[in-house]
């Protein structure tokens, strides 16, 4: 809902950390996102399974 109403041009970006990644994953594929940065250092880079899963 929050960027329903973003215009085409507008560019979009979202960050998460330290999340369930694999948890929110589809929510922010659906939020069609220009940018999404994840901060991952602290879960030993663990959310790539998460990441490769849904690619």
């Amino acid at each position: 809902m929050a960027t329903s109403g973003a215009a085409d041009a507008t560019q979009v970006h979202t960050h998460l950390c330290y999340s369930e990644l694999g948890e929110v994953l589809p929510a922010i594929d659906a939020l069609d996102a220009d940018v999404t940065s994840v901060e991952a250092a602290r879960s030993r880079i663990e959310i790539l399974d998460d990441l490769h899963t849904a690619g």
